[in-house]
């Protein structure tokens, strides 16, 4: 532990005055903590400055404290000459301040220097018995002192230690403000980032209600336009059931047509001579020769036959008997093409599908 000691005493005992601080302009926190650590590290260097000067001075002075009376004096001329023959004449000023001795006059006012050496040396005696005098007479304020001195030595280092401990509680405090300061520059930070997230959010949230509003006012012609297209889509769905209704109705009449035809069939086959397959087209039996014409006899009543039966069931009577087709017929036949049978069956299947679709007709009226 650093011993911090007090500054020197006057011959009156009296602590020298310290020097007022210039006023200040009212400071903040921190700047008056600042200035009041600066003033307070000044100020123990101070004293421990003066500590140390004070020290130096007592141990050069302890010992001739200790020695006799008959023994000062000679140790003191013994030292002043020693001193006198190894330092050059330049150098043998006063080290202690006339002030601080009291009654030696200042460096300018002694007579020059000799320059022999017994002319030095005789000097130096004169300069000390000088100082054997002063030094008596010091010498009882300087035990007083040093009783002073012994009392205060125990303050001094109660002193010393709480100005210790007040600089480790300003060193942790110094730290502590450090910190905090460290913190609060990354919460700024921290707060600068968020609020600038915030901005550019609320510039997405602008942009993305914008771009709703646009969208709003999209949906809503949209709306209106589905609107219009819903009428229209409900007429023609209207239009397509009366359609379907209609194409039911025609399937109706058709597979009652089928159903006709093969009891057409039926009785075309009891013919003797002539026997009509189950496609419609007429086969050559055994009662019928090979080169029997297409259009025979007995064709010719049945078909007569077959025309009376339609009559009498409200349909559409057979005109001319049926041909034989093309090969390709009622799998993958076009009308146009396939269609060159002229009776009544292939005619009227001809004009139903002609008032659905023009094209072609995938449909095996014979199956």
């Amino acid at each position: 532990m650093t011993d911090i000691a007090r500054p020197p005493l006057s011959p009156l005992n009296e602590e020298p005055s310290r020097p007022r601080r210039p006023a200040t302009p009212s400071p903040t926190p921190a700047t008056a903590f600042e200035m009041c650590a600066t003033s307070m590290f000044k100020e123990l260097n101070q004293l421990k400055e003066t500590v140390k000067k004070r020290d130096d001075q007592l141990k050069r002075l302890l010992p001739l404290l200790e020695m006799p009376e008959s023994q000062r004096l000679p140790h003191l001329l013994a030292t002043s000459s020693s001193r006198a023959m190894s330092d050059p004449p330049s150098t043998q000023q006063a080290t202690v301040p006339a002030k601080r001795l009291g009654r030696f006059p200042s460096p300018e006012a002694l007579p020059a220097e000799p320059t022999s050496v017994w002319q030095r040396l005789d000097s130096a005696i004169r300069e000390l018995k000088e100082k054997d005098q002063l030094i008596r007479e010091r010498n009882e304020q300087i035990q007083a002192q040093a009783k002073v001195i012994g009392e205060q030595s125990a303050e001094i280092q109660d002193k010393n230690a709480q100005l210790e401990l007040q600089v480790e509680v300003i060193k942790f405090k110094d730290a502590q403000i450090a910190g905090q300061a460290d913190a609060i520059r990354i919460r700024n930070a921290q707060l600068e980032a968020q609020a600038a997230a915030i901005k550019a959010k609320d510039a997405h949230i602008d942009a993305q209600t914008q771009a709703i509003t646009s969208k709003g006012s999209q949906i809503q012609a949209q709306a209106q336009v589905i609107k219009v297209k819903d009428s229209h889509l409900l007429v023609q769905f209207q239009a397509i059931k009366a359609k379907d209704a209609q194409i039911e109705a025609q399937s109706q009449s058709i597979k009652a047509r089928e159903e006709q035809i093969r009891q057409a069939i039926k009785i075309a086959n009891s013919v003797p001579g002539r026997i009509i397959n189950s496609k419609g087209s007429p086969s050559a039996g055994k009662a019928l020769s090979p080169s029997a014409p297409k259009q025979s006899s007995q064709c010719k009543a049945a078909s007569q036959r077959l025309a009376k039966t339609a009559s009498s069931s409200s349909q559409i009577p057979l005109l001319t008997p049926h041909v034989s087709p093309p090969s390709n017929h009622g799998a993958t036949c076009q009308c146009e093409s396939c269609f060159s049978c002229k009776c009544a069956i292939c005619l009227e299947i001809k004009q139903q599908h002609a008032s659905i679709r023009d094209g072609l007709y995938f449909h095996n009226p014979f199956a």
